[in-house]
């Protein structure tokens, strides 16, 4: 089966630097491949995040100076922006990055020796308002008075906390953050690896709060009366089944740290895509015929091939090119499908890859599949066995009624990008009896 990475906008990396970062080939020789840091290290400096200090040395273990970390914070933040940083022949090294910080209108008071070592509150600082546009995911339910080392008065407070609820950047031991703790240059590539989706956040051992009691329903509603159904009405099928089965495919993701997991996220504009790689006469064929169906499909915004700079980029690739750009994630996969979404949750970027080494028949499958879930039910399910992203088959071909159903409803005009179960679930009760 396939697997999905569904991500945030911070998270573009993944999809952009696949082809060389997780090849995660580590040119230093002061970072051992047994050092829980070390893909870290290897990808920020694949991605030019970080570079070294002298030949071959990365010093993981030396305190990171001021404006070393603007400088790899600054390289992240232009990356996933999408902005460039002026490349000048200052002979002072730094003076692009704190030129473009300037430029961003980022609040962020520069310190009389941009060299002096960085503590962990001034970088929660510089975090929190270098990246002030991404919405954080809530990984962690941080009570407000975790930290006995933090208080509410602190200049840190607000950032700290930000960073601990993402699991972006907690505490050196259970409520204590050391704010005034230098921080290693190591330590500074896996809290921007979190942000950009290439290190896992963390996720704090914390008390859980008690369930709400929600009081049972004073009544059941009324059904409606006998033969009188919406036109998106499925015989045998209930209202009550279709937003189970909406819930499962398009208000989770498969795998990953399920950034933004329970909200709608849907293409709100028209989607171009490219072809590259080995396909053959029949993966075009296939691929041409699926999305004639789903263009069919009312309120989709359509799907147009273009020669290049695509929104959506289809690779059919071997095992090793696919795992190459794929990433780690989806070794062992047949096909795979990342996405980009803003703060908004609306998609704006997508890659999908189809492994060519496998027989036609599960690659006919594959593509279809692989593309309805890049269009938003990002889960594959478990409840219909004869759907086109069942969980467990690469044997079926097309959309089944209920698929169809379920990117009728995804793209109707009622329901929009980012809107929440319990929300998608008054729209569906008002389209669908």
């Amino acid at each position: 089966m396939k697997k999905i990475l569904c991500l945030l906008l911070c998270i573009v990396l993944l999809g952009s630097l696949s082809l060389g970062a997780f090849a995660l080939e580590n040119p230093f020789t002061d970072v051992s491949a047994a050092d829980s840091r070390y893909d870290a290290i290897s990808i920020a400096a694949d991605a030019g995040f970080m570079v070294g200090r002298g030949e071959e040395r990365f010093c993981p273990n030396i305190a990171i100076c001021w404006v070393e970390a603007l400088t790899a914070i600054s390289r992240a933040d232009q990356y996933l922006q999408g902005h460039e940083i002026e490349q000048t022949e200052e002979t002072i090294w730094y003076k692009p990055y704190i030129k473009y910080v300037s430029e961003q209108g980022i609040d962020l008071e520069f310190p009389g020796d941009v060299c002096k070592l960085l503590t962990r509150g001034e970088l929660a600082i510089m975090l929190d308002r270098i990246f002030f546009w991404v919405t954080f995911s809530d990984t962690n339910n941080v009570p407000s008075d975790y930290f006995a080392d933090v208080s509410e008065g602190d200049e840190y407070y607000d950032a700290v906390y930000r960073l601990a609820h993402s699991g972006i950047m907690c505490g050196t031991e259970e409520h204590i953050f050391a704010p005034d703790d230098f921080i290693s240059r190591a330590d500074v590539a896996v809290i921007i690896g979190r942000i950009a989706g290439f290190a896992e956040r963390v996720v704090m051992d914390l008390p859980q709060p008690e369930p709400e009691l929600t009081p049972p329903p004073v009544s059941t509603p009324a059904p409606p009366p006998a033969g009188e159904h919406s036109e998106l009405y499925i015989e045998g099928i209930s209202v009550d089944d279709v937003i189970t089965y909406f819930a499962e495919v398009c208000l989770d993701t498969e795998f990953g740290d399920k950034v933004g997991g329970s909200l709608i996220r849907k293409w709100t504009e028209p989607i171009y895509y490219t072809v590259s790689g080995q396909p053959t006469a029949r993966d075009m064929e296939v691929l041409t015929d699926f999305v004639g169906k789903i263009n069919a499909i009312e309120g989709f915004p359509g799907m147009y091939p273009v020669e290049s700079f695509g929104h959506l980029e289809i690779y059919f690739y071997d095992q090793m090119n696919f795992e190459t750009l794929m990433g780690n994630d989806f070794v062992g996969s047949w096909g795979g499908v990342t996405f980009w979404y803003d703060g908004l949750h609306q998609i704006y970027s997508e890659t999908i890859s189809i492994r060519t080494d496998i027989p036609q028949d599960a690659r006919d499958s594959i593509i279809c599949e692989e593309i309805y879930n890049g269009l938003g039910p990002v889960q594959d399910t478990a409840l219909r066995d004869d759907s086109l992203i069942n969980q467990w088959s690469n044997s079926n071909y097309s959309m089944t009624e209920v698929d169809e159903l379920i990117l009728k409803l995804l793209y109707n005009p009622a329901i929009t990008a980012g809107m929440d179960n319990a929300q998608c679930e008054a729209v569906i009760r008002q389209l669908y009896y």
